[in-house]
C-alpha cells in the first residue's frame, strides 16, 4: 500500500508542479510551466510557480538553483503581463537566494539590468550591470551597457563599450555579438569610412558563424540592407535571397525572422529606386504580418500586443515610402496598424474584425459629401517624413490617394514668429506662445495649402481626420480657414464604419465629479484587490520630493455645480470621488457619460525616437503610466497599504472596460498629452481608445480654472438644446459661445499713467483652442 506521503507526490504530478526527491534535481522543472509559458499563458505561469515555490519552502531542505528556477519563469511571465515590479522583485529575490552560486547571481544582474534599462531606470541598470563580476558575465553586461549608452542618446559611448569588449573579452559568442552590435549601429551612417567599417564588424560574424545558424542568416540579411546603402546591388540581392531561401526550406526558423527578411528585400529595392518590385515585396510581407495578427491577437496579453507592435512598427514605417505607388495598398496598410496600436483587453471579441478591415470597406462608409484624410508618419532614405492618404466616399467615384507633405525636421522645426520651433511652442507652458502658435498664418498655410490644393477636387461638406506624429498633439481642425467645410478629428478610421454605435442617447445616464479633495484621509473604502501604486510611484520617482503634488480646484466645484443645472442627462454629481469607486462604476457599466472635473498631468510630451536597435515596448507600455488624473485622497492615499493611490494612469485605462462609455470629458490639464509618436494617440487618449470610450473631449496644456467652468456650462447648454445629442455640433456652439464671454481686466492707462478695469472676451487661442474633441462622429 502506498504511503500518504507518496499519495500526495502523485497528486501534485498531476495537479501543479512535479516535484522530485533528491533535492528537486533542477532537470524535472514541471512541464506544465514549461507548456504553459510556450502557449504564452503567462497568468497560468505565475499561478503554478507560486504553488510550486511555496510547496519548496515548506521542505526542509530546498534546492536554491530550483527555486530561482520557478521564479525566473515567474519574472518573465510577469513582465509579459506588464508587472514590472513584480518581475524586478521576483529577480532581486532570486540574487539573494543565490549567494552560493556567483555564476548564476551575475546571470540574474544581467537579466534585472536589462529589465531596469527597459523600463527607463538607467542609474539602476548601470549599478546592477556594473556590480556583475563573473568574467564571461562581465562581457554580456558590457554588451547590455553598450545598449544602455544608445538609449541614452551617447552613441560615442556604445561604440567604445563595444570595441572595449572586442580588445577584452576572448570568448568568442561575446565578441560575435559585439561585432554584430557595432555592425548594425554603423550601417546607419550616412559616412562611407563607417559603413565599411560596419561592413568589417559584420563580415566577422559572419565568418565565423555556422551557415545553419539563424543569427548566421539575420547577420547575413543586415549585409545585404548594408551592401544596398552602399551601392553594391548584386551582392545585396543575392545575400538577401540566399537568407530568404533558407528561411523557406529549413525547419530551424521562425516566422517572425522570415517575415523581417522579407521586408528587408522590400528595403533593398527601395534604396535601388524600384518601387514597383518593391511594393509587391511589401505586400508578402504586409499579408504574413496581418494573417498572424488576425489568428494570435486575441490570445495575446497587453505586453504580447506591444512586443509585436514593437517588431512591426519598422517595417511598416518604411512601407510607406513607396508614397504614390499604390494608395490602396497603403491604406490597407494604414488601417490595420491603427487597429494594432489602439485594441485592447475590452474589445478581444472584435479583434479579428478590426483587424480585418479593407479601404474598401472604409470608401463604402463615408457618406456622399465626406471625405476621410489619414496623416501617416513614415521614414524614407533615413530621413522622418509625413503624408496623407485622401480617401474620398464611393460615391464620388474618385481614386484613393498618397500626398506627400512635410519632412519632419522641417515641420518641428516651423519657426513660430521667426524665434520659436513648432516642437518646442507646441509643449511650451506659455500661453503666449499657444497665441502664437495658432495665429501663425503662415504657419497654417504651411500645413494646409498642399492638401487644400488636392481638396478642392472634391464637393465636400465633412472631412473626417485622423493625426499621426506631431499632429496628435496640435489642433490643426483651428489651423484652417472656414470655407463651410467641418472638420472631425477621429482616432481610427473604423470608427466610420460602425459610426451608429458610437452616438449618444438622451437618455445616457452621467457622472459628474469634481471639485475634489486631494487631501482626504476620511474616506472610507471597502477592502479590495489588486491594489496598484503603479501611478504614483512613477509620479515621486519623476518628481522628486514633492510631497503634495495636486492642489485645491475651487473652479471644479462651481463646474460640477454648473453641471447640474444645465445637464439634459440623468446625471450623479459627486465631490467624492475614489479610484476605486470610479473603477467600480466603469465596471459595472453604470454611466453612459463621464465627467472629471480635477488634475491632469502629461509629463513626457516630446521624447525623442530611439534608434531602431534597442526599442522596446516596455518603455512604449511605461510612458503610459507618465499621464495620468487624480481623484479623491491623491496626495495621501498612496501611503495606506490598503487602497489605491488615488490616480489613475493612462496604463490603468488600457485595463478598463470603458465601451460603455460614449462620451467622456476630461476636464483637467494636459490630458490630451504624452509622448507622440506612431504608436496612436498619446497617453490618456490612448489608454481610453484601448479601453474601448466612445468620444472624448481633452485638452492640449494647462487650461485657465474659470475658463473651463464656463466652455463646460456652454457644452451641456448647447447638448440640453438638442432633441437627439450631437456631440460634435454641441463642442462647436459651445466654442463660439465661450469666446465671446467677457473677462474682467486690469489694463494700463499710458495717459493717466495707472491702471483701469477693462473687458476683453475669451476668444484668444489660449483660452478657445485649449479643449479637443475625439471621434465625435456624426
Amino acid at each position: 500500500m502506498k504511503s500518504a506521503r507518496h499519495i500526495l507526490i502523485g497528486i501534485m504530478m498531476i495537479s501543479s508542479i512535479t516535484l522530485y526527491a533528491e533535492e528537486y534535481n533542477i532537470g524535472s522543472l514541471s512541464e506544465e510551466v514549461k507548456q504553459a509559458y510556450a502557449a504564452s499563458s503567462y497568468e497560468e505561469v505565475v499561478r503554478l510557480c507560486d504553488r510550486a515555490i511555496g510547496r519548496l519552502k515548506q521542505t526542509t531542505s530546498v534546492n536554491s538553483l530550483t527555486l530561482t528556477r520557478l521564479m525566473d519563469y515567474k519574472a518573465m511571465s510577469m513582465r509579459m503581463l506588464g508587472n514590472y515590479s513584480g518581475a524586478e522583485s521576483c529577480y532581486k529575490d532570486e540574487i539573494s537566494l543565490l549567494e552560493d552560486y556567483p555564476t548564476r547571481v551575475d546571470d540574474v544582474r544581467c537579466k534585472l539590468g536589462v529589465l531596469y534599462t527597459e523600463m527607463g531606470l538607467y542609474g539602476e541598470a548601470e549599478e546592477t550591470l556594473g556590480a556583475v563580476t563573473g568574467k564571461r558575465q562581465k562581457g554580456w553586461s558590457m554588451l547590455h551597457l553598450a545598449s544602455l549608452s544608445m538609449r541614452r542618446g551617447d552613441q560615442e559611448e556604445a561604440i567604445e563599450r563595444l570595441n572595449e569588449i572586442i580588445g577584452t573579452y576572448p570568448d568568442e559568442e561575446i565578441q560575435i555579438s559585439a561585432h554584430q552590435n557595432l555592425g548594425f549601429i554603423l550601417m546607419d551612417s550616412p559616412q562611407r569610412d563607417a559603413q565599411e567599417s560596419a561592413k568589417t564588424h559584420l563580415r566577422y560574424a559572419i565568418d565565423r558563424l555556422p551557415q545553419d545558424r539563424l543569427s548566421y542568416h539575420t547577420t547575413l540579411g543586415n549585409l545585404a540592407l548594408l551592401e544596398a546603402k552602399m551601392g553594391e546591388y548584386p551582392a545585396s540581392l543575392r545575400h538577401i535571397n540566399e537568407a530568404i531561401e533558407w528561411y523557406e526550406t529549413t525547419g530551424k526558423t521562425s516566422l517572425t525572422d522570415y517575415k523581417i527578411a522579407i521586408r528587408k528585400k522590400g528595403e533593398i529595392l527601395m534604396i535601388k529606386g524600384n518601387r514597383a518590385e518593391a511594393a509587391k515585396i511589401y505586400r508578402k510581407y504586409f499579408g504574413i504580418e496581418k494573417a498572424f495578427a488576425i489568428a494570435r491577437f486575441s490570445t495575446m496579453t497587453e505586453q504580447n500586443r506591444l512586443d509585436f507592435w514593437k517588431t512591426l512598427k519598422p517595417g511598416v514605417s518604411k512601407i510607406f515610402a513607396i508614397e504614390e505607388e499604390c494608395p490602396d495598398f497603403l491604406l490597407d496598410v494604414s488601417l490595420f496598424r491603427r487597429e494594432v496600436t489602439l485594441l485592447g483587453d475590452a474589445e478581444k471579441s472584435e479583434m479579428k474584425r478590426r483587424l480585418s478591415i479593407t479601404g474598401r470597406e472604409i470608401t463604402g462608409a463615408l457618406k456622399r459629401g465626406e471625405i476621410a484624410i489619414d496623416f501617416v508618419r513614415y521614414r524614407k532614405k533615413d530621413r522622418e517624413m509625413y503624408g496623407a492618404i485622401i480617401i474620398p466616399s464611393a460615391a464620388m467615384n474618385m481614386p484613393i490617394k498618397f500626398l506627400p507633405l512635410w519632412e519632419e525636421e522641417e515641420l518641428h522645426g516651423y519657426k513660430i514668429g521667426n524665434t520659436l520651433r513648432l516642437d518646442e511652442a507646441m509643449c511650451s507652458n506659455y500661453m503666449q506662445d499657444k497665441n502664437l502658435l495658432y495665429t501663425d498664418s503662415t504657419l497654417s498655410h504651411y500645413i494646409w495649402d498642399a492638401l487644400d490644393r488636392e481638396l478642392s477636387k472634391y464637393k465636400c461638406k465633412d472631412i473626417y481626420f485622423v493625426p499621426d506624429g506631431i499632429l496628435h498633439l496640435l489642433a490643426i481642425e483651428y489651423m484652417r480657414q472656414d470655407d463651410g467645410v467641418t472638420l472631425h478629428r477621429i482616432s481610427t478610421l473604423s470608427r466610420l464604419i460602425d459610426r451608429k454605435e458610437h452616438t449618444i442617447s438622451p437618455k445616457s445616464k452621467m457622472l459628474a465629479a469634481g471639485g475634489l479633495d486631494f487631501d482626504d484621509t476620511d474616506f472610507k473604502e471597502e477592502p479590495g484587490n489588486g491594489i496598484n501604486h503603479d501611478a504614483m510611484n512613477y509620479l515621486q520617482e519623476r518628481l522628486k520630493h514633492i510631497d503634495r503634488p495636486f492642489s485645491y480646484l475651487r473652479g471644479a466645484r462651481m463646474e460640477i455645480d454648473s453641471i447640474r443645472a444645465y445637464s439634459a442627462f440623468d446625471t450623479d454629481t459627486t465631490t467624492l470621488q475614489t479610484e476605486r469607486q470610479l473603477k467600480r462604476a466603469i465596471k459595472g457599466k453604470k454611466y453612459n457619460i463621464l465627467h472629471l472635473s480635477t488634475h491632469g498631468y502629461a509629463l513626457d510630451v516630446s521624447v525623442p525616437e530611439m534608434p531602431e536597435a534597442i526599442r522596446d515596448s516596455i518603455t512604449e507600455d511605461r510612458s503610459l503610466l507618465a499621464s495620468g488624473i487624480a481623484l479623491t485622497g491623491a496626495n495621501v492615499a498612496y501611503k495606506s497599504g490598503s487602497s489605491e493611490d488615488g490616480i489613475i494612469s493612462a496604463r490603468e485605462f488600457c485595463e478598463m472596460d470603458l465601451r460603455n462609455v460614449d462620451l467622456i470629458v476630461l476636464s483637467a490639464c494636459q490630458t490630451g498629452l504624452g509622448r507622440f509618436s506612431d504608436e496612436g494617440p498619446a497617453g490618456l487618449v490612448r489608454g481610453l481608445k484601448k479601453g474601448g470610450a466612445g468620444a472624448m473631449i481633452v485638452s492640449l496644456w494647462s487650461v485657465n480654472d474659470r475658463a473651463t467652468m464656463l466652455f463646460m456650462k456652454h457644452l451641456y447648454m448647447a447638448l440640453r438644446r438638442q432633441t437627439e445629442p450631437d456631440i460634435h455640433t454641441a463642442f462647436s456652439r459651445a466654442r463660439d459661445a465661450f469666446a465671446k464671454e467677457p473677462i474682467s481686466v486690469r489694463k494700463f492707462d499710458s495717459k493717466r499713467m495707472k491702471a483701469k478695469r477693462g473687458e476683453m472676451t475669451y476668444e484668444s487661442p489660449q483660452y478657445c483652442n485649449a479643449f479637443i474633441l475625439i471621434d465625435g462622429i456624426k
